[in-house]
C-alpha cells in the first residue's frame, strides 16, 4: 500500500474511533448537549487533562468504556501521527533528491529538445523523441502523468509551468537545439514561443494551434512551425477516404514494428565536395541506399521532387531521402565524411503500433 493511502486510512479509522467516542459519551450523558459530549470525546482522546464534563467515575460501565476509547483513540492518533511525518518527510526528501538528480543531468543536456505540455498531443511527441533516442526535456504542471511517461522512456523532466522563464533556463533553453510547445491554450504556447525565442535567437520553435487566427499570431512572435491538429486530423480523414493506400504505406513506415524506415534530411554545408555537383556525380543514393526524395533549393526555397541526375546540389542545399536502419546509417556515416550536417537522429526503433495516428499522407 502506498503511503498515501496509508495516511488516508490512518485519518478514516481515527475518525471513526472519535465518531464511536462521542456516541458513547452522548448516550453516557443520557442523549442531551452533543455539543459537551463531543468535548468529552475530544479532551480524552487528546488526553490533555481538563476536568470531566460527564462524568464516570463510580459508574463501570462508564469507566470500561473510557479506558477502551483512550487505549483506540491514543493508538489511532499516533498512527496518523506517524503515517502523516512519513508522507511529510518522504514527499519533501524525494523531492530535493529528484529536483538535484533531474538538475544535474539537464545541466549535461546540450543541443537538446524541449517538449511544453505532455497532454493529448505532446506525449505522441514524448513518444516519438524517445524511439527517435534524441535527447529531451519535458515541463509539465502534472508529475503524476510525467513520471508514468518518464517511468518507461526515462527522459528528463520538470514539474511547473512551461511558460515561466526561469523553468525554461533550468531546461536549458539557451543551449537547446529546439523546442516544442503543446499546451492546451493558444495564450500559452504564445507566451512560451515569445519568451523561448528571446532567450535563443536560433533554436526551432514548433507550436501547437487550437483557433484558426493563432497561427499567424504564433509565428510573428518567433515559431518556425505551427501545427494545427484539427487541421491535420481533417486532412488525414480525407487521405484515408482518397488514397487508403498512401496512407497504409505511412503508418506502415512510422508505426509497424518490423520496419525502420525513416525520412532523413542533409544540408550541404560549406565545406562539402557535393557542393558544385549534381546527385548523380555524388551518387549518394548509390553509396548509401537511401532514395533521395526531393532536394530544397537553399536560395528559393522551392522543392524538386524525384530530382534527376543532372540536378545540381549548391551550398545549404537540402536533400531529403528515405532509407532503412543500415541505410540512414551509412548516410551517417558519408555525411561526417563529406560534409553534411544531419538534421534528426532518424532510423531508432520503430514507433509502438499502439501509440496512435503518427502521419498524414
Amino acid at each position: 500500500m502506498s503511503l498515501q493511502k496509508l495516511l488516508a486510512l490512518s485519518i478514516s479509522i481515527f475518525l471513526v474511533v472519535l465518531l464511536i467516542g462521542f456516541v458513547g459519551f452522548l448516550v453516557l450523558n443520557g442523549g442531551q448537549d452533543p455539543l459537551r459530549s463531543l468535548y468529552m470525546a475530544i479532551i480524552t482522546v487528546f488526553s490533555v487533562g481538563y476536568e470531566e464534563v460527564i462524568p464516570v467515575k463510580d459508574n463501570p460501565a462508564a469507566e470500561v468504556f473510557t479506558i477502551l476509547f483512550i487505549v483506540a483513540g491514543m493508538t489511532s492518533f499516533v498512527f496518523v501521527t506517524a503515517t502523516a511525518t512519513g508522507f511529510i518527510l518522504e514527499g519533501y526528501l524525494h523531492q530535493i533528491l529528484w529536483r538535484k538528480k533531474m538538475h544535474k543531468r539537464i545541466e549535461h543536456l546540450n543541443e537538446h529538445y524541449i517538449v511544453c505540455g505532455s497532454g493529448d498531443t505532446g506525449h505522441h511527441v514524448i513518444e516519438e523523441f524517445a524511439k527517435m533516442g534524441v535527447p529531451f526535456v519535458v515541463i509539465d504542471r502534472n508529475r503524476e502523468r510525467v513520471e508514468r511517461l518518464a517511468g518507461s522512456e526515462g527522459f528528463c523532466y520538470i514539474e511547473g509551468d512551461a511558460t515561466d522563464e526561469d523553468l525554461l533556463k533550468e531546461a536549458g533553453v539557451e543551449r537547446a537545439r529546439g523546442l516544442v510547445t503543446s499546451l492546451p491554450d493558444d495564450k500559452s504556447n504564445l507566451f512560451v514561443v515569445l519568451t523561448a525565442r528571446g532567450l535563443n535567437k536560433t533554436m526551432r520553435i514548433v507550436a501547437r494551434a487550437v483557433d484558426e487566427g493563432t497561427p499567424a499570431k504564433l509565428l510573428k512572435v518567433g515559431a518556425d512551425a505551427v501545427i494545427s491538429p484539427n487541421s491535420i486530423g481533417g486532412l488525414r480523414m480525407a487521405s484515408e477516404m482518397l488514397r487508403p493506400n498512401v496512407t497504409t504505406f505511412l503508418d506502415i513506415m512510422m508505426r509497424d514494428r518490423r520496419n525502420t524506415l525513416r525520412f532523413e534530411e542533409a544540408t550541404i554545408q560549406d565545406d562539402s565536395e557535393f557542393a558544385g555537383k549534381t546527385i548523380a556525380e555524388a551518387d549518394v543514393g548509390k553509396k548509401t541506399g537511401a532514395i533521395i526524395v526531393a532536394v530544397r533549393d537553399a536560395e528559393t526555397g522551392h522543392y524538386t521532387f524525384n530530382p534527376r541526375g543532372d540536378t545540381p546540389l549548391k551550398v545549404n542545399d537540402v536533400m531529403v531521402l528515405i532509407g532503412d536502419l543500415d541505410q540512414i546509417t551509412k548516410l551517417r556515416r558519408l555525411a561526417a565524411k563529406r560534409g553534411l550536417t544531419i538534421t534528426e537522429t532518424s532510423g531508432a526503433a520503430p514507433v509502438n503500433p499502439d501509440a496512435g495516428e503518427r502521419t498524414d499522407a
